[in-house]
């Protein structure tokens, strides 16, 4: 499954040309961390960077004399990080480490922004998805107890197993490929 059907697909966005105060404002209405910053005129309006509600405590309350009237555009990252949708989850998590980052945009196969994903929504996710292993190992020992004989496999044997080359994940058969 991919992060497309996980990720926050009501992504809030905030001009470049806005003030931290309008920033700060529409996090505090929409409840969010972060918006997505746009420039131009739709329909050709893009994301040209990320403000997050760090960015304006550091950039705007430790530099500027009148914080609330400094411009988004000054405040915000200006590296856009995006996956696309079909990203896996394990993917997500391993392009925040390498990035640097808590939030990554999340990208149509047309190139169009369709959610955003925090470190916060993929600790849920995995811990959620942790609950349900809990759940099956806590099922296996009640089996277990329960005085089950365990099954005798149809046939052992000591000739090493081999899988076809494509059975290897996609990303590792790219990192391992010549």
């Amino acid at each position: 499954m991919g992060i497309q059907q996980f990720c926050r697909q009501d992504v809030v966005t905030i001009d470049r040309e806005a003030t931290a105060r309008d920033a700060a404002r529409a996090m505090r209405d929409q409840h969010v961390g972060a918006l997505a910053v746009t420039a131009g005129e739709p329909p050709r309006r893009s994301v040209v960077g990320l403000v997050t509600d760090r960015d304006l405590v550091l950039n705007a309350l430790a530099d500027h004399a009148a914080p609330a009237h400094a411009p988004v555009a000054e405040l915000m990252s200006h590296r856009v990080v995006a996956v696309p949708g079909s990203a896996s989850v394990a993917d997500v998590a391993a392009v925040m480490h390498e990035e640097g980052v808590r939030r990554i945009l999340v990208m149509s196969a047309e190139g169009r922004l369709v959610g955003i994903v925090s470190l916060d929504d993929l600790v849920e996710l995995l811990s959620a998805e942790m609950a349900h292993v809990a759940k099956a190992v806590r099922a296996g020992i009640v089996h277990e107890r329960s005085g089950v004989p365990p099954r005798v496999a149809d046939a052992v044997t000591d000739e090493p197993l081999t899988l076809p080359q494509d059975a290897l994940a996609l990303r590792w058969r790219q990192i391992s490929s010549p």
